[in-house]
């Protein structure tokens, strides 16, 4: 886990009665996807007249960054590995492992096959069906085999800006 340098401050004034001063700075740590905690530390010198302060304040707290946008280096892929192919009929697409085992990637969608109809996409990330999580596609086909009716599929997609987006949709496969 590394560190973000988020800011660094330096502030003087100056008048014929006064001098006042500021120096800080701090980091930012990731923690957990959209948490990390912050720390900073601000030294502060003020001259009125003949009168001297010298103060330091020091703050920690956790934030929570709106949204999650994964690190380039999480989502990096090596594009000379060739990667598993694996076809899914009842949804009419065909998958793929992802990094680090994040669910079911899909590669390519039939047209006019049930996931199409859904508004699934290629590159959009399968993580759960019926609400139990898949990891990897064999975990995908074990969830929908022997499944008719009514499924939820939730999914993750990449926007443009690269923040990943959960949604679910419903689909109706063995009928």
């Amino acid at each position: 886990m590394g560190a973000d340098w988020y800011e660094a401050c330096f502030i003087i004034c100056s008048t014929n009665t006064g001098f006042a001063g500021a120096f800080g700075g701090g980091i930012e740590v990731p923690l957990q996807h959209s948490y990390a905690m912050r720390v900073s530390t601000d030294y502060a010198l003020t001259r009125h007249f003949r009168n001297t302060q010298n103060n330091v304040r020091v703050s920690v707290g956790i934030v929570y960054r709106f949204g999650y946008k994964e690190p380039p280096a999480a989502v990096a892929r090596e594009e000379s590995t060739p990667r598993a192919v694996m076809p899914v009929a009842s949804l009419g697409i065909s998958v793929s492992t992802t990094a680090e085992n994040r669910g079911a990637e899909i590669v390519e969608v039939t047209a006019g096959g049930v996931a199409g109809l859904a508004g699934l996409h290629r590159l959009d990330i399968i993580t759960s069906i019926d609400g139990k999580d898949v990891h990897k596609p064999m975990e995908l086909a074990a969830a929908l085999s022997g499944a008719s009716g009514n499924v939820k599929i939730g999914y993750i997609f990449r926007t443009e800006t690269g923040w990943w987006i959960g949604k679910e949709t419903t689909v109706v496969v063995g009928k």
